[in-house]
This record gives structure tokens, C-alpha cells and sequence, in this order.
């Protein structure tokens, strides 16, 4: 009997690895890719940290993101040297801005829609290229803002037009964010149907917004990996009682072969908790 729980057992542990293997190289080959800095032209020079967005006319191109196209947000402006792998564009004749579309880089923000803090999402605010904390208004959001800036560190202002009509004076600054450009969790009838809980649980692990599909592996990861340990500890412990009332004396071979299995399935638990990890926050 336990010879053939041990083989299912090891097939478990085998199929359990492989999904791991494949999450995390799949994972892997995309952070590889999309760890370069890409040159892209421009028509006039940006400052590091602006949010831009491919041009229209030419993919090649990036401009300063503008409120009105915050659907076509694609990146931020970063130094040449920020990044080990930097991709340029031997094509450009004009001048050429390094952009960055996944890391951490400082990012233009402004107090437009109040203080930022540790943990907020970052939007384009109604100031070209610069972004702001997100609402429940915004369809996408640039990723998680990894410092606060309440303006008292501020680089400029700027003079807006509030919707009464009188002039509001914002904040500029720069801080480090994670980007992740990515729908925003907190808009209002959003369309990734993703309950609350998956959401909160979700941003308690990660620091960048995440996609729907990734919360939704995660979880049939999380759900395969209990019901494989929780199996297996049931198949241990009635395997075990049944030997052990059929022949008393092989108690302690049973109870060190029912340790051996509680081991094996709290692995294979922890294993699915840390590939659901590595799923979310690569």
C-alpha cells in the first residue's frame, strides 16, 4: 500500500516541479526581455521621467503622454546609463530618448490629485508627460509609486484650471516608481472582474500592478497545490490507521512512513505558495 502511495507521491512532486519550471521560465524570458532600455526618436528633447506614449504615425517615435491618449501609455524617459542592457536606434537622425517600459526609475509627478504615498498608483495627471496618484476615473496606470511626495521637495509647480474655473498651483517632483504599465485595480466597473479580495490580497504581496490572468493562475496554483497536499495527508493518515489496526506492532514503521508523508505534502504546499510568489511579483 505504501509503495503505491509513494509512486503517486513522486508523480505529484514531479508534475508540481515542472509547472513550477515552466512559471518561472516563462517568467524569466520575459523580464529578460523586457529588462532593456530602448532608444526611441523624438521631435524634441525629454526630461528624464516623463511619461510618453509611442507616436501615432510612427512606432519608432515616443512623445510626451498627454491626458487625453492615457490609453496609449507605453513608458518613461530614463538615463542612457540606468540600465545594463540599452538598446539604441541606429536608424534615428533626430534626437533620441531611452525609455523604460517594466523596473524601477524615477518618474515626473505631481500633487494634482493630492499626496502621493508609498504604495499608490501613478497615472498621467493633466501636465504632459507627468504623472499623478490614480483614482477610481483612470483605465490605465503607469505602477506603483515605491516613495511619497507631498510637494515638499518639489523640483517646479505648475498653474492648472480647476473645474470651477479658478487657478490651482501643483507640485512637481520625481520619485522612484515600479513600472508596470497595467489596468488600474481601483477604477470604478472595471471589466477584469477580479473580487476584492484577490485584489487586496494581491497588492499585500506586490508592489507593481498585476494582471488578471497572473491572480488567476496564482490561485489554480494555490488551489492544486492544496488539494495534492491535502490528499496525500488524507491518503497517509487512513492508510495508517488501517495498518496500524490491522497490525499493532508496525506502529512506529507506520507513524515514521506518516511523517514522511506530512513532510512531503507541507513541500509540495510551500513550493506552490513560493511559485504563485515568484508568478506575481516577476
Amino acid at each position: 500500500m505504501y509503495i503505491k502511495n509513494y509512486k503517486k507521491i513522486k508523480i505529484c512532486l514531479v508534475l508540481l516541479l515542472l509547472t513550477a519550471l515552466v512559471v518561472l521560465a516563462i517568467n524569466g524570458q520575459t523580464n529578460a526581455q523586457s529588462a532593456a532600455v530602448q532608444a526611441y526618436s523624438t521631435t524634441s528633447p525629454l526630461q528624464s521621467g516623463t511619461i510618453v506614449q509611442l507616436d501615432g504615425h510612427d512606432s519608432s517615435s515616443v512623445e510626451a503622454l498627454t491626458q487625453s491618449n492615457v490609453s496609449d501609455m507605453f513608458g518613461v524617459v530614463v538615463p542612457a546609463n540606468s540600465s545594463p542592457i540599452t538598446l539604441s536606434n541606429p536608424d534615428a537622425t533626430s534626437t533620441q530618448a531611452y525609455v523604460a517600459t517594466s523596473g524601477s526609475y524615477n518618474v515626473l509627478v505631481s500633487t494634482q490629485d493630492g499626496d502621493i504615498a508609498s504604495g499608490n498608483y501613478i497615472t498621467i495627471s493633466a501636465i504632459d508627460g507627468v504623472g499623478m496618484k490614480a483614482g477610481t476615473t483612470q483605465p490605465l496606470v503607469l505602477g506603483k509609486a515605491l516613495e511619497s511626495f507631498n510637494g515638499s521637495n518639489s523640483l517646479s509647480t505648475a498653474s492648472l484650471k480647476a473645474a470651477s474655473g479658478t487657478s490651482v498651483n501643483v507640485d512637481i517632483g520625481s520619485i522612484p516608481v515600479a513600472i508596470s504599465v497595467a489596468h488600474n485595480p481601483l477604477m470604478l466597473n472595471t471589466t477584469t472582474n477580479l473580487p476584492a479580495f484577490l485584489q487586496k490580497a494581491t497588492q499585500a504581496v506586490t508592489t507593481k500592478p498585476v494582471s488578471t490572468s497572473k491572480v488567476y493562475l496564482g490561485l489554480a496554483i494555490i488551489v492544486i497545490a492544496t488539494s495534492l497536499s491535502g490528499g496525500l495527508m488524507y491518503a497517509g493518515v487512513k492508510s495508517s490507521i488501517v495498518a496500524i489496526g490491522r497490525n499493532p506492532l508496525s506502529r512506529k514503521s507506520v507513524l515514521r512512513g506518516l511523517l514522511q508523508v506530512t513532510l512531503i505534502a507541507l513541500t509540495i504546499f510551500i513550493l506552490g505558495l513560493f511559485g504563485v510568489y515568484l508568478l506575481l511579483i516577476l
